[in-house]
């Protein structure tokens, strides 16, 4: 049945649970193909619960949605002898969309094989992918590209795959979204991303958010010359948790974030030739094999990998923690717990052949069965470890440091070095041989676990802040006063412990739109919103902290420590700094200087708020000499005329069209008694628009027949005319009048 003519988009409804003929889901897809229009297609509340394909597969030519009664309540079943749906896709100049929701797709060969010439997007949602003797969603197009998006969707039990995303050499950019789904207890790999030929334009993507994929007989996850993210998400009892591997010279590339590795039977993330791995805000933790590995060379095989962890924690993992054993690696760990790891050191790697120097920072390497870190690198080359800001200690039965490699170490505490070769840039600012005084590994905020310092750690406040990261592993602001010796200075090691009464100090205030440029803070010029304002830590341009400012202008660090500090004020485009130091008063001038937007290098001991210090933005037009504005009314009686008893409003947005440009503007807001101004125009066009706050109405315009009571806003769109700007003229009876709302008639 259709609910609307064939020369426009259709409704088709199915009826019955038949494979074939009228009323069947069969037909309904055959009719929706033949319209040229995208179609739906719903389903009989009364219709049975499973419909048998017995005459194959139903294929999609057209854009179609099909909406389910629900997963509970609907199977479409193929019996194991061919796919459910086909989708062969459109063309690059004629796209399809094809969404399919709130259905159980069993025992298809795959269950959506958009195995296609031409572009295609296909989406789903609310539904279970089960039993496929192949794969549940297969998505391929062969010259152009495919998108795909999952949502709260279970795929479960199919024997290849649970998702396949595939290139080829002629096809494009493939992308997809996998959100809210759980792929559970597939015979192979959960989801798989591949560009399969070296010359893909781009590489396939695929976003995993809020997923599960757990209990998978082969990978959890893999990335073949491909980009994967996994984002806020559980990769759990499949047999390796992540991979990552080339195509020829185009690397399988992982970003993981705020995600939870665990219990997989091999490793948590094994990184093939050309793997690339970011891990931030992470767990890897109770794998069968290492929490991250890169396997050695064999034969041709050239073996390269790279690791970038940050703001996470691999412990706990029955072999090793970081084992990186290709020999071209490169190694970054930033505020990383590496602890507690079995049947192997903490971290272990071979630099041998690689291009760059690796680097730990700000990172506790602790606990671990077989050493702390162990380089392999060859004696010869060149390439180091540097290790920064960093505790190594406390490893089991091997040294801290292990290896042939050569150490770089400089404000590090490592208990025991053994026969390490180290190389120390800043004489004496190691600690050797000394136990860190470290708390279990356990929950002290943050996403990831960690180990404290105890109070009386050696490790407090002897870090470098040069080379300091800006947070700890668990977002808390460096460096603290944790000593209290009132100097704010960098703890080694992930975890940086907070001052109980030092780190209170403040500093902010303002940045304004100074109207008439004269580097004074006066009533009716208004905060700016948005302005990114950074601050130099030992005011240091490399140590930062940013904060932005909020819709009055205003901004604040605060929780500093005692030490010195300096404002950057980072000019947006379209305005010039203030005079400097202009009113003679602090409180109302501005502390940025012209050409650099830096305030001076100012101390701060325990507890001082500095809260003054501000920065004046001139518009760059307020080059000329006219001026226009005036007032902003509540028409309370809603006639459109000013009135002695009606009051101005403050804090209404007013924005001044250069050109008559709705594009380009300049804004301000009303002050407290409902007055504006913009000054210093040069010679152009503008007009004037103001913005109703919610619960207003625009007057009716020129309803006084006098032009200096009357309102000037169109009501509609709150515009008033454009308006030429000779040299020096004062346009200053432009107002708008504003409806209480129930007034309006």
């Amino acid at each position: 049945m259709m609910s609307s003519s064939m020369a426009s988009a259709a409704t088709f409804q199915v009826s019955n649970t038949n494979d074939s003929g009228p009323g069947s889901l069969r037909q309904a897809v055959l009719d929706a193909n033949i319209n040229p229009t995208p179609d739906e297609i719903i389903f009989d509340s009364s219709i049975g619960n499973t419909i048998a394909l017995t005459s194959g597969p139903i294929e999609i030519r057209d854009a179609l949605i099909i909406t389910g009664p629900g997963a509970q309540n609907l199977t479409i079943n193929a019996g194991h002898s061919f796919d459910i749906f086909d989708v062969p896709g459109g063309s690059i100049s004629n796209p399809y969309t094809v969404s399919i929701s709130s259905l159980t797709l069993a025992n298809g060969v795959t269950a959506i094989d958009a195995d296609s010439y031409g572009d295609v997007e296909l989406t789903v949602a609310d539904s279970v992918i089960t039993g496929s003797s192949d794969t549940g969603i297969y998505l391929s197009a062969y010259t152009w590209s495919a998108s795909l998006a999952v949502t709260d969707t279970v795929i479960t039990n199919n024997e290849e795959y649970g998702v396949l995303v595939s290139g080829s050499r002629n096809s494009g950019y493939h992308q997809a979204t996998l959100e809210r789904t759980s792929i559970v207890d597939n015979t192979g790999y959960g989801v798989v991303s591949v560009a399969a030929q070296v010359d893909v334009i781009d590489s396939d993507q695929a976003t995993l958010e809020r997923t599960s994929i757990v209990d998978n007989t082969g990978y959890g996850v893999v990335s073949v010359a491909a980009q994967v993210d996994v984002i806020d998400s559980v990769v759990s009892g499949n047999s390796t948790g992540l991979g990552a591997a080339a195509d020829y010279y185009t690397p399988g590339v992982l970003s993981v974030s705020e995600t939870t590795i665990t219990s997989n039977l091999s490793h948590g993330v094994q990184l093939f030739d050309i793997g690339k791995l970011t891990l931030e805000n992470s767990t890897v933790a109770s794998n069968g094999g290492a929490g991250v590995y890169s396997p050695p060379p064999v034969g041709l095989y050239v073996a390269r990998a790279s690791a970038h962890i940050l703001d996470s924690t691999i412990s706990d993992n029955s072999a090793g923690g970081v084992t990186m054993d290709a020999i071209y690696n490169e190694i970054i760990l930033e505020n990383a717990t590496i602890s507690g790891n079995h049947n192997g050191p903490g971290v272990q790697f071979d630099l041998t052949y690689a291009y760059e120097s690796s680097h730990i920072t700000n990172s506790t390497i602790t606990g671990n069965d077989l050493g702390g870190i162990n380089d392999l690198t060859s004696a010869s080359n060149s390439r180091e470890i540097v290790l920064e800001n960093s505790v190594v200690a406390e490893n089991g039965s091997g040294d801290d440091l292990l290896g042939t490699g050569t150490y770089t170490v400089h404000h590090s505490l490592i208990q025991n070095p053994g026969t390490a070769t180290l190389v120390e840039p800043s004489p004496g600012s190691n600690i050797i041989g000394v136990a860190p005084m470290l708390g279990t590994l356990q929950d002290n905020g943050g996403t990831t676990l960690t180990h404290e310092l105890l109070s009386g750690s050696p490790a407090i406040d002897q870090g470098e802040n040069l080379s300091c990261l800006n947070t700890d592993q668990r977002g808390i602001v460096r460096p603290q006063d944790g000593d209290s010796d009132n100097l704010a200075t960098c703890d080694m090691g992930a975890f940086e412990l907070a001052g109980s009464s030092t780190s209170t100090g403040v500093i902010g205030d303002r940045v304004w739109r100074d109207i008439n440029g004269n580097g004074v803070q006066d009533t009716n010029e208004p905060g700016l919103a948005g302005v990114a304002v950074k601050l130099r830590i030992n005011c240091d341009a490399n140590n930062t902290l940013t904060a932005i400012t909020n819709s009055n202008g205003d901004f604040q660090f605060d929780g500093l420590g005692v030490g010195t500090y300096q404002l950057e004020f980072i000019k947006p485009d379209g305005y010039s700094f203030s005079p400097y130091i202009a009113a003679g008063d602090y409180r109302i001038d501005s502390n940025a200087d012209p050409a650099t937007g830096l305030d001076q290098c100012r101390s701060l001991s325990t507890g001082q708020s500095r809260l003054a210090l501000d920065a004046g933005l001139v518009p760059s037009l307020a080059d000329g000499s006219g001026i226009m504005g005036n007032y902003v009314w509540s028409d309370d009686n809603g006639d459109g005329t000013q009135d002695a008893t009606e009051p101005g409003l403050a804090g209404v947005t007013v924005r001044l069209h250069i050109d008559c440009n709705p594009t380009t503007w300049l804004s301000t807001f009303t002050d407290a008694n409902g007055g504006f101004m913009f000054d210093r125009l040069p010679v152009k066009n503008y007009r004037l628009e103001f913005v109703a706050p919610d619960g207003f109405t625009f007057s009716p315009p020129i309803a006084a027949g006098d032009y200096d009571r009357d309102s000037n806003a169109d009501p509609n769109t709150g515009r008033d005319k454009c308006r030429a700007m000779p040299e020096g003229r004062e346009r200053l009876a432009l107002d708008a009048g504003l409806v209480p709302s129930g007034l309006e008639n």
